[in-house]
């Protein structure tokens, strides 16, 4: 089977308690994902698994790439969910090849 990465995207660096405050992790990650389906140019429905990496992981959504997932993308596209502090990046894009 053939595995492609069409597009990625990430939350900007800020300090904490700054100007995403009142996000929650999902919020952000909806972002993201929306971002990274504009850059594509693809549709929802074209998705056929995701992988995101989160270098904290947040107790409100243990798994949030479902989350986001669940909010962003049809239903039926499995999401998994990676954290490996500042490595999480290249842990995703592995996991998803």
């Amino acid at each position: 089977m053939k595995a492609a990465i069409i597009a990625g995207s990430r939350t900007p660096f800020v300090v904490a308690n700054s100007a995403f405050a009142k996000l929650s992790a999902v919020d952000l990650g909806k972002e993201a994902v929306r971002d990274a389906l504009a850059r594509s140019g693809l549709p929802g429905s074209r998705v056929n698994h995701v992988v995101y990496g989160t270098v904290v992981s947040d107790t409100q959504a243990p798994n949030i790439a479902r989350e986001v997932g669940l909010a962003v993308l049809p239903k039926n596209v499995p999401a998994v969910s990676v954290s490996r502090a500042c490595a999480s990046a290249n842990q995703a894009i592995t996991g998803a090849a």
